[in-house]
């Protein structure tokens, strides 16, 4: 049988041990036990230590009853070597580090072993007396604490006395040394339990999960479409469980693809021939598809135009006017660069609208606005219906000098064309202008320009018509 062509990549996938799910499940499993057993032993750590740290503080606490009658004895009658003895006594006992008395005023009459001076200052006092000041001590477990007892002496008729203080010193290295047989045996226990577990855990996962899922791999390792459905896999292991069950589904699964494969081969040979067929048929609907296309294209262009055009005039309308005006506007803060504006207004078109009726006002608005698409030829330049008989130019980087110069010549060409208007002073048409010129910057908006233009055409009809008026 010829090696199928993706035996390699089939190697490739199935034998790295770092895709071993075995191995996975075990660093899962264990890795949550490890975690669950190193708190369970903290947790068994703490609880001892607490334990033992109790213990040491009671038999501390009972070596008040214990010691303190013999003390106050030996201090009431100055008998300071008895008082020694019984502190190098106490200062024998495991609990003990060392062993102090002081007198009503604080004083210390006698000390054994390390205690605390008044500022809290560890202190090795030695029998004869002496003191010897220690370094401290840095760490966790280094604390040393002490346990204060009254000196109450009874007289002989019965009256307790205070007549000083005795403190016993213990430190946490004590209770460290009480525990540390028990911290070993908890170590020691955690130890061998999660060993033996592993092993376990290992062993049973290799031999009923491993080896299985190997035999499969290897199976379906070998499979390519000349032999599907020729070999049947069996699991070489006893009993039946979840994996006899999928080598049950490979082996039918191949059993359907092998059955499958005829019928595929049919289907691939009438589908190949309804391909062509539906190319010839993709190609016509791509013809046409691409017609109308087309088509849209010049619809979606006209209605742009459209949207942006006066039906009238067939200039600029509004909607226009205030696009082109925000961009030019930003463009020119952009820039540094002066924006202009001319708003026209034709003069006394309400009286020429009456007596020459409708039809004759639009013309004599279609007349004007061909004079303003004339003289609006600079790039930039935008001539646009404003409203009603109010026509707008917006002259993008012209000075002052400049857009009066046009708006001029636009005032002049206008009523040189001769119009007839009867109810007029000027017997034509004419129309008045408000130029405004302005630097755009960030603190104005586009139109304090449109205000500016539009209070220039008042002055200019408030100061006869048929004139160009510049805004202060």
């Amino acid at each position: 049988m010829a090696e199928p062509s993706g035996q390699t990549d089939h190697d490739a996938l199935a034998l790295p041990a770092t895709t071993s799910i075995t191995n996975r499940l075990l660093r899962i499993i264990f890795g949550s036990y490890f975690a669950l057993a190193i708190l369970l032993t903290v947790v068994q750590l703490v609880a001892e230590y607490r334990h033992t740290e109790g213990r040491v503080n009671a038999e501390i606490q009972a070596m008040g009853a214990t010691f303190g009658p013999g003390i106050a004895n030996a201090m009431w009658r100055f008998e300071d070597d008895v008082l020694l003895g019984i502190l190098v006594g106490m200062k024998a006992l495991p609990t003990v580090v060392g062993v102090k008395v002081l007198d009503q005023s604080d004083i210390m009459v006698r000390a054994v072993g390390t205690i605390l001076d008044q500022e809290g200052h560890p202190t090795l006092a030695n029998p004869d007396g002496t003191l010897l000041a220690l370094q401290p001590e840095q760490g966790l477990l280094t604390r040393t604490f002490g346990h204060q007892f009254p000196v109450i002496y009874q007289d002989e008729r019965g009256q307790p006395r205070a007549i000083g203080k005795w403190v016993v010193y213990s430190n946490q290295h004590v209770v460290v040394e009480q525990v540390q047989y028990g911290f070993f045996l908890i170590f020691i226990s955690a130890a061998i339990k999660a060993s033996a577990l592993w092993f376990i855990f290992l062993y049973v996962l290799r031999r009923w999960l491993r080896r299985p899922l190997m035999q499969l791999t290897d199976f379906v390792k070998h499979l390519d479409i000349a032999n599907l459905g020729d070999q049947v896999f069996v699991l070489k292991d006893a009993g039946r469980h979840e994996l006899h069950f999928l080598a049950d589904t490979v082996n039918i699964t191949a059993q359907k693809l092998h059955r499958s494969i005829g019928q595929n081969l049919e289907l691939y040979q009438a589908l190949k021939d309804e391909q062509l067929a539906l190319k010839g048929l993709n190609e016509s609907l791509e013809r046409r598809v691409a017609q109308r296309t087309e088509q849209l294209q010049e619809l979606n262009q006209k209605l742009a135009e459209l949207s942006i055009t006066d039906g009238l005039t067939e200039i600029g309308n509004r909607r226009r006017f205030d696009e082109v005006l925000a961009s030019e506007w930003n463009r020119a803060e952009r820039l540094g660069q002066p924006l202009s504006m001319a708003l026209l207004d034709v003069d006394w078109f309400k009286k020429y609208n009456d007596h020459y009726g409708h039809v004759a006002g639009d013309e004599c608005l279609r007349r004007v606005a061909r004079v303003l698409a004339d003289h609006a030829r600079r790039a930039g330049d935008l001539a646009a219906r404003y409203g009603g008989e109010e026509f707008a130019i917006i002259m993008p980087a012209a000075d002052s000098s400049t857009a009066l110069t046009l708006a001029q010549a636009i005032c002049d060409a206008i009523h040189q064309q001769e119009m007839p208007h009867a109810l007029s002073e000027f017997g034509c048409v004419t129309v008045s202008i408000g130029v405004a010129t302005m630097q755009p910057d960030k603190n104005l908006i586009p139109t304090a320009l449109t205000n500016l233009a539009d209070q220039a055409l008042y002055r200019a009809k408030s100061e006869g018509r048929n004139c160009v008026v510049a805004a202060l």
